[in-house]
């Protein structure tokens, strides 16, 4: 099959439909498409959710997911994979099956393992088959701190927890410091060669949906319009900043980012 060239990079996208549009699929879309890139999309759950209360998820037929996704592979110039909630073992295999015919192509993982409202999301198996399947064949790997130690099995040692996520096999490790108990937020990029880079934040109140998946989607962007690993991470936690701080909120807790409010401006196009 002919591939389509379009105007503008893509990415190829595995992610839950959160129907509110807070968070999931609507969110990698918005951010990707805030970067000047195009999303191609494979829905591995659908929830039952709104703007602050998580019900239940029901994953997706796997057979289906590979069936899209080898049909966006094929037809489309697809230049960067981002990863966000898997929601079971067969979605999990056909993802690492996918990944394995696109060896070039750079991942982005965001390991969704509980909703916002502490919904878990991930079984214990599909955690371990995550770290022992997936993580290898990982770029990037955006945990907050939270993940971090339920991957890597290391609490209360922010930087230990890092180092045994690059041993498991992802190449690039972005600590998010959201759900530290920091004055500011302080994000740290790790890699296996040099000293790690810190990113401090003003910490805004309230808590704010979706806020993974954008910073992670925008890092995968990044990745497809051919900036190097650094300095897409540095551009995605600037633009996912400024979509905090527009954000909106119905109550006094929960925010929603203003995914499109805020476009980077460099010279990429």
């Amino acid at each position: 099959m002919k591939k389509i060239k379009s105007g503008k990079p893509v990415v190829l996208v595995f992610g839950g439909h959160d129907p509110s549009g807070c968070a999931g699929i609507q969110a990698d879309i918005e951010s990707i498409a805030a970067q000047g890139c195009h999303a191609a999309t494979v829905i591995t759950m659908l929830t039952t959710q709104s703007f602050n209360e998580f019900i239940s998820f029901r994953s997706c037929d796997s057979e289906d997911a590979v069936k899209q996704a080898e049909l966006l592979l094929d037809s489309m110039d697809i230049r960067a994979v981002k990863i966000g909630a898997i929601g079971s073992l067969s979605l999990l295999d056909a993802i690492v099956d996918i990944l394995s015919r696109v060896p070039a192509l750079p991942v982005v993982l965001d390991p969704v393992l509980a909703s916002t409202t502490g919904h878990d999301m991930a079984s214990d198996d599909l955690m371990s088959s995550m770290i022992e399947t997936l993580l290898p064949r990982v770029e990037i790997l955006t945990p907050n701190t939270h993940e971090a130690a339920l991957l890597s099995g290391i609490n209360d040692n922010p930087d230990a927890a890092a180092g045994k996520l690059l041993e498991q096999g992802c190449r690039h490790v972005l600590l998010t410091g959201t759900h530290a108990t920091t004055d500011n937020v302080i994000n740290r990029y790790y890699n296996a060669d040099d000293t790690p880079a810190s990113y401090e934040y003003q910490r805004l109140p309230g808590e704010y949906r979706g806020s993974g998946c954008l910073l992670a989607s925008a890092i995968a962007a990044n990745r497809a319009s051919g900036l190097d690993v650094q300095t897409s991470i540095e551009h995605a936690l600037e633009y996912t900043w400024q979509c905090l701080k527009a954000a909106s909120t119905n109550d006094d807790t929960i925010h929603i980012p203003d995914r499109m409010r805020w476009k980077i401006q460099d010279d990429r196009q």
